[in-house]
């Protein structure tokens, strides 16, 4: 063991803080809830009543008819997820995304009768075989969705500067 030659003294400094008179019972109160709750059954946080407030019977109509296309199906709804899934068959094959120029030979009637829209209609005029970049991505981007970011990275780069 070896120890160290020379003359030196150290002094240790110790600092305690303690919360003001004033403000102890109103401390202790909250610690004490904080505790209670943080000890509850998490079956007590079900909440078993209704969920929708004031539903009037025009909603409730509404929502039931909604239900009743969904369960009986509309033609230009299978039609949609007919082309939906084509789309997602073929992109199953791409190693990245790559944009591509639609026309559709479609005509659209008017007004409007359901069951017209054939997604055979649709051709591609060409396929771009350049990936999708950030550049791209870039013109899609919100520029005050930037500013939120940007300032976030500042405040996150300010707090680690400060330790």
């Amino acid at each position: 063991m070896g120890g160290s030659s020379g003359s030196g003294s150290s002094t240790n400094t110790t600092y305690t803080q303690s919360i003001p008179e004033y403000a102890k019972p109103y401390f202790l109160t909250v610690m004490d809830r904080a505790e209670k709750e943080s000890q509850r059954n998490p079956a007590d946080f079900v909440y078993g009543a209704d969920r929708t407030a004031n539903a009037t019977e025009d909603s409730t109509i509404a929502a039931e008819a909604n239900r009743n296309v969904w369960r009986r199906g509309a033609p230009d709804i299978d039609a949609a997820r007919g082309a939906t899934a084509q789309a997602g068959a073929v992109s199953q094959g791409l190693g990245q995304f790559q944009g591509a120029n639609f026309q559709s030979g479609y005509p659209a009637p008017t007004p409007y009768a359901g069951a017209q829209f054939d997604p055979r209609m649709i051709q591609a005029a060409s396929v771009s075989a350049q990936p999708f970049t950030g550049a791209d991505a870039a013109r899609y981007m919100s520029p005050y969705m930037q500013q939120v970011v940007d300032r976030q990275t500042q405040a996150a780069q300010q707090a680690f500067d400060e330790g």
